[in-house]
């Protein structure tokens, strides 16, 4: 039974806009400030694979355009980082409680022959928000 307010303390950022991925490698997320929570968690869901895969990656830096990005650290990883989505309408989340400012999100997909991942989207949730109210990050 549900009794506590959750919607209050959260907010959700798109990460990745919905999009089909038809060939192999990596798609970027947004980068995402992580300044305004004390933690945060991306979610990403498949839609139809048709011979294909999918991985969630982080990348984090203090670099407002991540030019120092580098792949997040297991230690600073809630979940499995190697977990991979082999089936349709399969779901991904990974938290982070990293020291750094920035973290970017990105897709690594597996395609093979004839294959697509058809609308893959990532979200950020961020929970005990430390500024209100919510600003849009330019």
């Amino acid at each position: 039974m549900a009794t506590r307010d959750f919607h209050s303390v959260i907010q959700s950022r798109i990460a990745l806009n919905q999009q089909p991925i038809a060939v192999g490698g990596t798609t970027l997320g947004f980068i995402m400030d992580t300044s305004f929570f004390e933690s945060i968690e991306f979610s990403v869901q498949g839609g139809v694979l048709v011979n294909s895969n999918f991985q969630l990656l982080l990348e984090d830096g203090n670099d407002p355009n991540l030019s120092d990005a580098a792949p997040v650290a297991t230690e600073f990883l809630i979940g499995d980082p190697s977990a991979t989505i082999t089936t349709t309408n399969g779901l991904l989340s990974l938290g982070y409680v990293g020291h750094k400012r920035f973290v970017r999100p990105s897709i690594f997909a597996v395609v093979g022959a004839g294959g697509s991942i058809q609308f893959i989207g990532i979200i950020m949730i961020g929970d005990s928000v430390r500024h209100f109210p919510f600003v849009p990050l330019a």
